[in-house]
């Protein structure tokens, strides 16, 4: 009924020739959530009136939401992990794992990534992705021929922080953290935090441009997670990992499958 509603307000808007929209939003002003003002119409993740992305900061709510999740953050080193949808950039959920500092060689870190390395794979057959020297973590690719995977491994803790498979026939699964924690603890309610510029990883193709990782950056500021993390820890490296488990390179409207994934490495503040 309200849809109807709606529809019968917008064409009587349109009749009169008025400027107020049926959602309330009017003119060419911001949209929040997406950094400026409007100059066209908008489109793409923040188009829907009741969509998350415009839901304005509610520093209550953000509080709140970061006192549920600040138990999470176990030791002085820390990898946060961000699953972002390709199609929509909405969270579909986050992962973090924290320990004690290990110096972690890439040979460790392949090791590592070999305990639960995607079927059909081995560790030697992964390329390494992004920066190197041992002081970002190692993003391990495979592209699929027929099997292919994605691995991370933290470079402070040396623990791993996702696996993935990848299949042309679109049979690309997660293997390591097989669940994610929920969407729902991180409400995009929090006054937009600064992250470090994102390094972002190829996934076998062009690395993103800054058109794709600006808006991904505006979610993960907006969510409770760099809140969560400044309690005790200040974030030192943001990387942007493809996930492309649709057998698709990730990119602006991709299938809902493929993911993003944001890793936020942080240390303990002294």
């Amino acid at each position: 009924m309200w849809f109807m509603n709606c529809l019968w307000l917008v064409g009587l808007t349109i009749f009169l020739g008025a400027s107020a929209g049926c959602g309330g939003k009017t003119g060419d002003g911001p949209t929040p959530g997406d950094g400026g003002a409007d100059s066209t119409a908008d489109v793409g993740f923040d188009a829907k009136v009741d969509s998350p992305f415009d839901a304005p900061a509610d520093a209550a709510t953000c509080d709140a939401a970061v006192a549920k999740i600040a138990s999470a953050v176990t030791g002085p080193f820390c990898t946060t992990m961000v699953s972002l949808s390709v199609a929509d950039r909405s969270i579909l959920g986050w992962s973090i794992t924290c320990g004690p500092h290990v110096p972690t060689t890439e040979a460790d870190a392949r090791t590592t990534f070999d305990t639960r390395i995607p079927p059909y794979t081995k560790a030697a057959d992964y390329v390494l992705e992004g920066p190197t020297g041992g002081t970002y973590d190692y993003v391990f690719f495979h592209s699929p021929g027929d099997f292919g995977g994605v691995g991370v491994v933290s470079f402070a803790t040396g623990t791993l922080v996702f696996s993935g498979s990848l299949s042309w026939s679109s049979l690309g699964a997660r293997i390591y953290p097989k669940t994610l924690r929920g969407a729902d603890e991180l409400p995009l309610v929090c006054p937009r935090m600064e992250l470090p510029e994102i390094i972002a990883t190829t996934g076998g193709g062009a690395a993103p441009d800054p058109g794709v990782r600006a808006p991904i950056a505006d979610v993960i500021g907006r969510s409770p997670i760099p809140a969560m993390l400044g309690r005790s820890h200040a974030i030192v490296h943001a990387m942007l990992v493809s996930y492309p488990s649709d057998g698709t390179e990730s990119g602006p409207g991709g299938t809902s499958k493929s993911e993003w994934l944001v890793l936020l490495d942080s240390a303990l503040l002294d």
